[in-house]
């Protein structure tokens, strides 16, 4: 006996980044971000114009295939406009816990490889930019598109 074809079917062998694009081919007009808080709703064919338009923003960032970019954000819209962004130019996305601290998020960062570092400016009371001014001290003195660390030799770009 088989089983009946799934309505997802057609979907399953594409990556994050295709599913958005088909879906906004599919569904244009459909809700597919909404944040009531921010009086935010994005229908399909917006969500795939806004990440693509990130993505492009990111390659032109440096920012390519294989890249790890880290996110360290709470649950707002761009954290999921960033996800398929990523997914549409092949680049890792790496999420970091929002309630990790110094030691915790430069173990991450180094163990990640990751070469770029997307993040707020803070959350709950702690200041994110502070914290990771202690871990890139450089970044003071530097481009955030340019960093030069020496605990963190991957790490290229941060963007607040």
């Amino acid at each position: 006996m088989t089983k009946p074809e799934s309505s997802l079917a057609p979907y399953k062998d594409l990556t994050v980044g295709n599913l958005l694009t088909q879906l906004s081919h599919n569904y244009p007009d459909n809700e597919a971000l909404v944040y009531p808080d921010r009086n935010l709703r994005l229908t399909f064919s917006q969500l795939e114009r806004r990440a693509r338009i990130i993505a492009k923003g990111l390659i032109k960032l440096a920012s390519e295939k294989g890249d790890r970019v880290a996110l360290w954000a709470t649950n707002v819209p761009e954290w999921v406009m960033l996800q398929y962004a990523l997914a549409k130019i092949g680049a890792i996305l790496v999420t970091v816990n929002t309630g990790l601290r110094t030691a915790e998020i430069e173990y991450l960062l180094r163990q990640s490889e990751a070469k770029v570092l997307i993040t707020i400016e803070a959350f709950k009371g702690v200041s994110y930019i502070n914290t990771i001014h202690e871990i890139v001290p450089e970044l003071k003195e530097s481009n955030s598109n340019n960093i030069n660390s020496a605990k963190l030799p991957t790490l290229r770009n941060v963007y607040i």
